[in-house]
């Protein structure tokens, strides 16, 4: 059988466990439809190696996913909504024990990300058709590799914050020092945020910051204004709390006190309009996603 690529479009139309098992065909993977559970369409890899795609109960993360059969080494879980997905591979480790221990390997992705440009993308779909028939090195030795993904973020994460600090207004042009440092500020609670997210630490929310400013803020409404500037500076930074904004912790100041860049420019954004600020923090989300 000749291998076939997976594309961007492929992944961009899966909307089943069906779909998805037509995609990794495409290298050769054999269904064994005599296999599995309900919710579960099983792949055979090599002579005893299984992909096993699974969907995920409703409001399950698919990062949430525990594997209960043990004899089948790697998953592929989508979320009920067929829009999160997350390779796990169960994995015996040597390091620093006799016995050894069990641990799982994970890699999640969107189908948000095959929507547009992004480096993230083209990783992905490398990784994905490393997958072959015959094959079980890719799951261990290719799908998992992550130095790849880290210089893409960071080559990302330069280029963006060289573009911001030329977005910022409020503060004179003749300040290209405190345009930098006020940027590297906001970047830096957003990131902060997207990880205490993943750690459902926002109103136990893993989708709060893509999900909760729709709810805050009207369609065109400024959401620096209206979400952020008061989740920093009056949900975060203080021990207070809304019920628009959901459940927070408290995390003291610190990062979430207003910055002497802050305090210098009052006025300093992200962004000259409404549409403008919302455009560049939904482009800090995309960032911080592909982390």
């Amino acid at each position: 059988m000749t291998l076939q690529q997976i594309t961007a479009s492929d992944v961009s139309r899966w909307d089943s466990l069906d779909d998805i098992a037509s995609s990794l065909e495409k290298r050769g993977l054999k269904p064994r439809h005599n296999l599995g559970e309900e919710n579960e369409l099983v792949l055979q890899l090599s002579d005893d190696e299984f992909v096993v795609l699974v969907s995920a109960c409703p409001g399950e993360s698919a990062t949430d996913f525990k594997p209960e059969n043990r004899s089948r080494h790697t998953n592929l879980v989508a979320t009920n909504n067929f829009e999160e997905f997350t390779f796990l591979t169960r994995m015996r480790s040597w390091e620093g024990q006799q016995h050894g221990r069990i641990k799982h390997q994970k890699i999640s992705f969107t189908k948000d990300q095959f929507s547009r440009e992004s480096g993230e993308k083209h990783t992905i779909l490398k990784k994905l058709n490393s997958i072959e028939y015959g094959s079980s090195a890719a799951i261990y030795d290719t799908l998992y590799d992550t130095q790849q993904v880290v210089k893409e973020f960071y080559e990302d994460f330069e280029k963006l914050r060289t573009d911001l600090v030329q977005e910022v207004s409020g503060i004179p042009d003749d300040r290209g020092d405190a345009k930098q440092r006020y940027v590297q500020v906001v970047l830096d609670r957003m990131i902060f945020l997207y990880f205490i997210q993943e750690k459902r630490l926002l109103d136990r929310n893993p989708n709060y910051l893509h999900k909760q400013p729709g709810k805050v803020v009207d369609d065109g409404e400024d959401r620096y204004e209206n979400f952020y500037r008061p989740l920093f500076f009056d949900y975060l930074a203080e021990d207070k709390q809304h019920p628009d904004f959901g459940s927070l912790p408290y995390l003291n100041g610190g990062l979430f006190a207003k910055n002497p860049v802050e305090g210098d420019f009052p006025d300093a954004k992200l962004g000259d309009s409404a549409e403008e600020t919302n455009q560049l923090f939904e482009a800090i989300l995309d960032l911080a996603l592909s982390s």
